[in-house]
């Protein structure tokens, strides 16, 4: 299963990150974005780090730890969502988006389990 950021851009002049979820033969399970609100003196490079290594393994690990009806019920939901409409991201830091602020995370059932537990016992699962 893998998350990969589709698109940047922005949602009313804050940094968003449009991503999918999708199976390991590449089904599309769901999309969304996401907006981020950059601290003082973060660059694309945090953004982008904050994708690959926070956000998105959170996302797959709901995704990869839901089975059965409740995975196409989850499915049929987040397929019917919204694509980011503005994808003329701002300057964050005096500087643009570049294809590497485009990240893309795999995760298998079982690194979900091994996350999950991991945030269960006070660690962040990294």
């Amino acid at each position: 299963m893998k998350a990969i950021v589709t698109a940047i851009g922005q949602y009313n002049g804050a940094p968003a990150f449009e991503y999918e979820v999708r199976e390991d033969d590449d089904r599309l399970l769901g999309f969304d974005y996401v907006i981020i609100h950059p601290h003082a003196g973060e660059t694309w490079d945090d953004l982008a780090g904050f994708m690959e290594h926070t956000y998105l393994p959170v996302r797959l690990t709901k995704w990869a730890l839901t089975d059965g009806d409740s995975r196409a019920a989850r499915r049929e939901v987040r397929i019917g969502g919204v694509r980011l409409a503005n994808t003329d991201a701002p300057e964050v830091s005096g500087g643009k988006p570049q294809q590497g602020h485009r990240p893309s995370v795999s995760m298998t059932r079982e690194q979900a389990e091994e996350r999950q537990r991991g945030a269960k016992g006070g660690s962040d699962g990294n």
